[in-house]
C-alpha cells in the first residue's frame, strides 16, 4: 500500500510555493519586477528561488524593444547597495545569469553598483557581470563599464580573483571564446581599457609584486601581442603605448625578481611578457627583453636598471619607458 506522505507533501508545496505563472496578469511589469526582487530577501530559500526563477524566465522572454531589463536593473540596484550580504550575492548572480543571455547596456547600472561594493565577494560578481556585458557595450560611445572595471581593481588591490576576472572582462574573453567572436570594432575598443588596467598594476609593483601576478600572463599577453596589436592597425600611438606598457611591466617584474621575489607565477609571467614584447617589437626589442627574462636573483640591484636602460634605448621614439629606472 502506498504511503500518503509524499502526496501530502507535494500538495503542501504546491499550496505554499506555487509555480509562478509567467503569463499571469502583470508579469514583467515594473511593479511585478519590484515584487519579485523584494522576495529575493525573504528568509525562506524556496521563496527566494521561486522569485529568482520567475525573473530569469521573464528575462528570457523579453523582446529587444521591451524595457524589462532596464526595469530589472533599476529594481536590483537598491538591493545591491543594501546591507544584506546574502541578498547582494543573490542579486549579483541573477544579474550575471541574465547578462550572459541578454548582453547589452541595460544592466550596466547593477554591474557598476556591484563593482563599487567594499566587499570582495560582491565586487567579484560585478566583474563577472561586466564580462558578460562588455562585448556588446564596449563599442558604444562613452561606455562607462571599462573605467568601472579598472576602478574596481584599484578598490580591491589585494584580490587576485578580481584582477583576473577584470582582465577576462576587458579582453572580451567571453566573446573571443565564442565561435562568432566579438562584434566588429570591439577588440580595438578594448585595447585602451586593457592598457589602463595594466598601467594600474604596473604602478602597484614594488619589492612585493601585486596580488596574482599571473593575471598579466597568458591570455592577457596573447591579447595584447596578437589580437589587440592587429586590431589597432595603423594607430601608431596605440602601438607605442602597447610597447611602452609591456616594457614597463617587464622592468618592474625584473626588479621584483632581483629583490628576491621567487614566486613561480611571477617568473613565468615575466617570461611571457618578454615574449610578447619580442613578438610586437621585433628582433631589436627581443634581444633586449631576453636580458630581463634571465634569472636575476644573483645580480646587483643596479644591473636591472642597466638592462632596462638598454631596453629603453631599443624602444621606438614614441614608446620610451616610464619605469626604466627604479
Amino acid at each position: 500500500m502506498a504511503r500518503p506522505l509524499p502526496v501530502l507533501a507535494t500538495l503542501l508545496l504546491l499550496i505554499f510555493y506555487p509555480i509562478p505563472n509567467a503569463n499571469a496578469q502583470g508579469a514583467g511589469t515594473p511593479a511585478w519586477i519590484r515584487e519579485q526582487v523584494a522576495r529575493l530577501t525573504n528568509s525562506d530559500v524556496m521563496v527566494r528561488k521561486t522569485a529568482k526563477d520567475a525573473l530569469l524566465r521573464e528575462a528570457g522572454r523579453a523582446r529587444p524593444s521591451s524595457t524589462y531589463l532596464k526595469d530589472l536593473d533599476a529594481a536590483l540596484i537598491p538591493l545591491v547597495k543594501g546591507r544584506d550580504v546574502r541578498a547582494r550575492i543573490i542579486a549579483g548572480v541573477l544579474a550575471e545569469e541574465v547578462a550572459s543571455k541578454k548582453p547589452g547596456p541595460a544592466l550596466e547600472g547593477v554591474a557598476r553598483a556591484l563593482m563599487e561594493s567594499d566587499s570582495d565577494a560582491t565586487a567579484l560578481i560585478g566583474t563577472k557581470v561586466a564580462k558578460a556585458l562588455l562585448p556588446a557595450t564596449i563599442t558604444l560611445p562613452t561606455d562607462p563599464m571599462p573605467a568601472a572595471v579598472v576602478a574596481c581593481v584599484k578598490t580591491h588591490p589585494d584580490s587576485g580573483e578580481i584582477t583576473e576576472e577584470a582582465y577576462a572582462a576587458l579582453t572580451l574573453q567571453a566573446a573571443r571564446e565564442n565561435q562568432a567572436g566579438p562584434p566588429a570594432g570591439a577588440i580595438a575598443a578594448a585595447v585602451p581599457a586593457v592598457l589602463g588596467l595594466l598601467e594600474t598594476r604596473i604602478a602597484a609593483y614594488g619589492k612585493v609584486a601585486p596580488s596574482n601576478p599571473a593575471a598579466e600572463g597568458g591570455p592577457t599577453m596573447l591579447f595584447l601581442a596578437i589580437d589587440g596589436w592587429q586590431a589597432v592597425g595603423t594607430n601608431g600611438a596605440m602601438k607605442d603605448r602597447i610597447l611602452r606598457d609591456l616594457g614597463d611591466l617587464l622592468c618592474v617584474q625584473a626588479r621584483a625578481a632581483a629583490d628576491g621575489n621567487t614566486d613561480r607565477a611571477l617568473t613565468e609571467t615575466r617570461r611571457q611578457t618578454g615574449q610578447a614584447l619580442g613578438v610586437t617589437g621585433g628582433p631589436g626589442l627581443q634581444a633586449a627583453a631576453e636580458n630581463l627574462m634571465k634569472p636575476l636573483d644573483a645580480v646587483a640591484p643596479d644591473e636591472v636598471d642597466r638592462r632596462c636602460a638598454a631596453l629603453d634605448a631599443a624602444m621606438p621614439t614614441g614608446a620610451k619607458l616610464t619605469r626604466a629606472k627604479r
